[in-house]
């Protein structure tokens, strides 16, 4: 007599082979479910899901939408489909059949997770979270459901549950080095600089060669002012793989010793590297500035590269709208300065060359108001805000 249950002991066993990543498990049980029900639409399911471990996604993927094209009212295709399509980045697709999927009977684990991965990466946060804290919970054991749990949380400025699903994945997958980057940019953002680096640390023991890892450890090195840690572990990096940012590193390191020639070959470097480089062409401007004597065209045309490229700091546009105040062209001055902060959102250096430029001008109503917003700008230093001060008296006489 056959036992109706059979395919479902059988599933929910081939479940927990996929679930444990044994593939021989799976492929066996697949085969004796196919010799048995062939036709059961979640063994024909079962064999995709099989196909796509082995490294066949397109082949798993052709499967599942004709699954999907000849039986469009189940909603489990759809479900191992949508997240197929989010393993190949095709979000908007996926988001479709993922939708549907969880209307018509497809409400599994992994489309779950989909979901909430595919509403990630299209800027829904809000709305993905849920479905991700519902994976991790119908999936406790799955390092991806905890990692992009993490990145959502991470996303929402929510530091402390983010860093604490990032660990989780880690320990479910301790050699993924995008959950010790992810987890260490957690960290800085607690202001927990120690921990951040101890975390890449126990990322570089166990994926030593990570240029990734590396890259944000000078980084963090860099931004808290420790230098000789910045250029020491920025020099373990491959000289052939350094591209236009650590070249970029170099430079304001070599600047910031004042070795002026150095920083001019590492920002030159740069911008060899990769000519579409905002930061490179920065580096090049500053690293211009500092030569004797000083080649003013040429530091000025470094800087409208950087424009070129899109100076999302706005510090190439304040840059130069400084050296054109300094050459008494005041309406270009202005134009540039104009520009850098519409870009930068107005940065307290940008906002205090611009209220220079204004007073110049006899503009006196925007440079005492610019003036007066740097005087408050928690960013600003007390020697702008003594330059500030000074404005704001000589727009009200």
């Amino acid at each position: 007599m056959t036992n109706p249950d059979a395919p479902a002991l059988a599933l929910s066993r081939l479940d927990s082979a996929f679930d444990t990543a044994d593939l021989a498990a799976a492929a066996t049980l697949v085969a004796e479910l196919e010799t048995s029900h062939a036709a059961s639409i979640p063994v024909q399911v079962a064999r995709a899901r099989l196909t796509a471990a082995q490294g066949d996604v397109s082949g798993a993927q052709r499967r599942l939408s004709a699954l999907v094209e000849s039986h469009p009212a189940e909603g489990l295709p759809r479900a191992y489909l949508g997240a197929v399509l989010v393993s190949q980045n095709a979000h908007q697709e996926a988001l479709e059949h993922l939708e549907r999927a969880l209307k018509t009977g497809g409400d599994v684990p992994a489309a779950r997770q989909a979901l909430g991965m595919a509403l990630l990466e299209t800027g829904k946060l809000e709305t993905s979270l849920p479905h991700l804290q519902k994976a991790v919970t119908d999936m406790p054991t799955s390092w991806m459901a905890w990692f992009y749990l993490g990145i959502c949380l991470g996303d929402m400025g929510r530091w402390d549950v983010a860093g604490a699903a990032l660990a989780k994945s880690l320990t479910l997958r301790p050699n993924n080095p995008d959950a010790y980057e992810a987890l260490a940019r957690v960290q800085v953002e607690q202001k927990k600089i120690d921990d951040a680096l101890a975390t890449l640390d126990d990322g570089l023991r166990i994926m030593a060669g990570s240029e990734n890892l590396l890259r944000l450890k000078v980084q963090i090195f860099a931004d808290f002012g420790r230098l000789e840690d910045a250029e020491a572990t920025l020099k373990k990096l491959p000289a052939q793989s350094r591209n236009a940012e650590d070249f970029c590193i170099l430079a304001t390191l070599e600047m910031n010793k004042g070795r002026w020639k150095e920083a001019l070959k590492l920002a030159q470097a740069a911008v060899d590297v990769d000519e579409a480089s905002p930061r490179a062409f920065f580096s090049l401007g500053l690293a211009l500035e500092g030569q004797q004597p000083l080649d003013r065209p040429s530091a000025m045309d470094a800087y409208r590269a950087c424009i070129q490229h899109g100076d999302p700091t706005g510090e190439a546009g304040t840059r130069l709208g400084y050296m054109l105040l300094e050459d008494e062209q005041t309406d270009d001055a202005i134009a540039e300065l104009e520009g850098a902060r519409d870009r930068n959102g107005g940065a307290p250096g940008t906002l205090l060359n611009l209220a220079i430029a204004y007073l110049k001008s006899d503009r006196k109503s925007p440079a005492g108001e610019l003036a007066a917003t740097v005087l408050e700008h928690p960013l600003s230093t007390p020697g702008m805000r003594e330059q500030a001060g000074r404005i704001v008296k000589s727009a009200q006489g």
